[in-house]
Order: structure tokens, then sequence, then C-alpha cells
């Protein structure tokens, strides 16, 4: 029976005493794997002991429900799995069904016949692999003893610059002058606010004399008309 597509049986690991690996500064023993056996099931119908190439159902089926699917864009699948081998409520290749767990068993006893009558062979790995001792790989004394810095180069203690005593005064000095500035600067600025304070209010007096003109003008012009203008329509 040939095995295709989907792993089942538990890979059967062999203890191999003398073969170690480090791990940290522990020593792990090393086991070899043997892959297990593979099932020979169809995606087209979902059962097994036959390929999609030697499949000879009409339709294809849905992996879950197992429903006929003549249109795949039309298929609406209820999630409700079911079993392709016994109708159970599992997938058609669950490790549950009966007829799984059956097939695997067969499928077992095939291969170990096959196996002891030399038809197949399984790949043993290469059995010559070095032997290590404690020796090879000796514990870090001092892990930082030979570090290297950045770029190579040998990195001086930085030292942040102080102050000397005889500078104070000149700094003093310096700083007496920056506050002189600023000061000044200060009072330039108020003198400013100043001037445009006046003249936001000079020009809000005249917006309100020239609004008084307006009004003055337009009454002297309504009683004109009055006076004037009216009676002389009156007597056209």
């Amino acid at each position: 029976m040939v095995a295709s597509g989907f792993s089942t049986a538990t890979p059967t690991p062999t203890p191999s005493p003398k073969v170690h690996s480090t791990n940290g500064y522990q020593l792990v023993p090393i086991t070899r794997f043997l892959e297990g056996n593979k099932l020979t099931y169809c995606t087209r119908c979902w059962h097994v002991e036959h390929m999609r190439n030697k499949c000879l159902a009409a339709t294809t089926r849905c992996r879950i429900c197992i429903q006929e699917i003549t249109d795949i864009q039309k298929h609406n699948c209820p999630q409700q799995l079911r079993c392709a081998q016994c109708d159970g409520n599992h997938h058609s290749l669950s490790s549950q069904c009966e007829v799984i767990k059956a097939y695997k068993v067969q499928l077992k006893e095939e291969v170990d016949n096959a196996l002891a009558r030399g038809v197949i062979h399984r790949l043993e790995p290469n059995k010559q692999v070095p032997i290590f001792n404690h020796d090879d790989f000796p514990p870090l004394t001092n892990p930082n003893r030979n570090k290297v810095s950045a770029w190579g180069l040998k990195q001086e203690p930085t030292h942040q610059p102080t102050i000397e005593f005889t500078e104070i005064p000149g700094v003093l000095t310096a700083l007496n002058k920056q506050l002189s500035i600023m000061t000044e600067t200060n009072i330039r600025m108020e003198k400013k606010f100043e001037e445009m304070d006046m003249r936001m209010k000079h020009d809000a007096e005249a917006l309100e004399l020239l609004q008084k003109t307006i009004k003055n003008t337009l009454c002297s012009i309504r009683e004109v008309m009055e006076i004037i203008v009216n009676p002389v329509n009156s007597h056209i």
C-alpha cells in the first residue's frame, strides 16, 4: 500500500546516548526521528485507500459536510462536520473515527511486513557522528575580556567640562550684558505697543466722528426733501 498525503502515526524516537548537543552549559541527548506512516486518501470524495486520480465519484464532495458540489460558487456549507468513512460528527480523516483507527492498524502491519521481507527500507541517518567532551565547550570566565568597541576604536572616557573659578567673573559679566540687552528690548517693545494702542484709539475716534457726520448729513437731506421737493411734487 502506497503512503501519501497525510501523516498519521506518531514518530518513534530512538535514543542515542553517545550523541549530545550543547544547550547553554548543559549536554542534551539527541534522539533519532523516524517518520510515521502516511494515509492514502482521496481529496475528491474523502475516502481512504485510493487517491484523487483513481476516484470513481461523479462529483466532488465538501471536505466538511461531505455534500456533493456541483457548483462551487453556489455551494453553501452548513459547517456541520460529517465523516465520509462512518458518517460520524467529525472530519473524514479524524483520529476519532473507528474506520481510520482500523486503517492505521492495518497500514502499520502491512508496512512492518514489507520491512521484514525487505520490500521497502527505511532511510537510516548517518551514524558516524562526532563525540564531544566537556572540554570542547569550556565555560566563558570573562565574556567582556576581549570585547571590542564599535568600529574597532578604543573608547576614551569622556569628562564633562568644568568651569574654573577664575572664569566665573567673566561669565557673570556676560550674563549681565545679556540681561541688559533683553531689558532694553522689552522697553522698546512696550513703547511700540503703546504707540499701536494710541493709533487704534485715534482711529476709533475718527470712525465715530465720521459716523456722526454721515448721520447728520442724512438728516439734513431728509429735511430738504420734506420742505422743497415734496411741495413741488404735489403741485405737478
